[in-house]
């Protein structure tokens, strides 16, 4: 089994190559006709309707986990901007709450000098 991994583009690249190369061996196992003895090599090979249908159904394949892979790197793109975004705005509410504590405790210090002296 291939383990698909978005570490890095060379890596990328081989694993590419080894899911073609696993798939191609699949099909070589599985879908051909055995050898029978003395058959040539043209008899194993599958018939030309099949071959460019198993052709289409591969690159489909691979298209379709092409596109999956750019969905979810676009997805993870978007998630980490709006952990940002959200990291942002909760430093700015930090902000806004030391700024309303220390207002509300600037009222409170003028308020009891007022009553010591005498404002009521």
């Amino acid at each position: 089994m291939v383990t698909i991994s978005a570490e890095g583009k060379g890596e990328n690249t081989t694993t590419k190559k080894a899911v073609e190369d696993d798939v191609r061996d699949l099909i070589q196992r599985e879908l051909m006709p055995a050898a029978k003895p003395g058959a040539s090599a043209s008899a194993q090979q599958p018939s030309p309707p099949l071959a460019p249908s198993f052709q289409s159904a591969g690159a489909t394949t691979i298209d379709a986990i092409e596109r999956l892979i750019s969905e979810l790197q676009e997805t993870r793109e978007y998630l980490k901007n709006e952990g940002d975004r959200i990291a942002r705005a909760t430093e700015r509410y930090e902000k806004m709450t030391q700024n309303a504590a220390a207002s509300v405790e600037i009222i409170s210090d003028t308020i009891h000098r007022w009553r010591k002296s005498g404002f009521s």
